[in-house]
């Protein structure tokens, strides 16, 4: 019997906002695009109904050193916390490492030039650090797509797109992707996994936000044919500006290439 082809064509797309301070993510049924879900409930977060969760790992480290990921998100504070109030009086060896604002380390990646991020924990590297944090939101946002719509969901069906900032140089966006596969997102090329089989999307942040803009508030702004607007992203740890011109396609409909 033959073997099943592969859908060609993802069911659900998935973005990832992979922030500096905090993470999140949205999603949207191909079968109805304009439809788009946002997680609002995170494990152990302060925040109610907050659509983001801390960008942060908390790894133990055991007596020969080695580190070792125990939880992420608001969990990773939480649990820091924990180990912190369980030290013996006499202050004893450190037994973990919270790591924060990890993604700066990227920005500076290509520059030669000392990070403005916190320094990662020996022997923890960025590689790792942003891996495993890729890993775990993913794998999270997995089991509440299950949870949602049942069992039959999975990898396959999944095409992840994630965001960056604008101003990142194209090596930093280039490692970006690559910790994306090694995170199991997608499946790296000439070798099968379980991540996704569709090829990751790169967003930019602002242009994402832009565009968000553009259509939710589009009855509001009134903007005309041939205008400019400009759009500014303010992150947790980085902002971006871009400025798109107001296009007619030819055929009647809108778009906003970037200028």
């Amino acid at each position: 019997m033959a073997e099943a082809v592969e859908t060609l064509e993802p069911k659900v797309v998935v973005g990832l906002d992979f922030g500096t301070t905090y993470s999140g993510f949205a999603f949207a049924f191909k079968a109805s695009p304009t439809d788009i879900y946002t997680h609002h409930v995170w494990p152990q977060s302060e925040l109610r109904n907050y659509c983001k969760t801390k960008t942060e790992l908390f790894y133990s480290r055991d007596s020969t050193g080695n580190l070792t990921l125990k939880s992420w998100g608001c969990r990773a504070s939480a649990d820091q916390s924990r180990a912190q109030t369980a030290l013996p009086n006499d202050g004893g060896p450190a037994v973990g490492e919270l790591v924060t604002k990890f993604k700066l380390h990227l920005a500076d990646a290509g520059d030669g030039q000392e990070s403005s991020a916190p320094p990662l924990p020996a022997p923890l590297t960025l590689k790792i650090a942003i891996t495993d944090y890729l890993r775990e939101l993913s794998r999270f946002c997995m089991t509440e797509l299950q949870k949602a719509y049942g069992d039959r969901w999975s990898m396959r069906d999944v095409q992840w797109c994630l965001t960056l900032p604008a101003m990142w140089d194209d090596h930093a966006k280039q490692l970006m992707a690559s910790y994306a596969e090694d995170a199991g997102l997608v499946q790296k090329s000439g070798v099968r996994s379980e991540g996704s089989p569709h090829p990751i999307r790169i967003v930019l942040e602002p242009e994402a936000a832009s565009i968000y803009c553009l259509t939710t508030f589009k009855n509001q702004l009134s903007i005309q044919e041939g205008e400019k607007f400009m759009t500014v992203d303010l992150g947790g740890g980085t902002a971006d500006i871009v400025i798109h011109e107001y296009m007619s396609s030819g055929d009647g409909e809108q778009n906003c290439p970037k200028v």
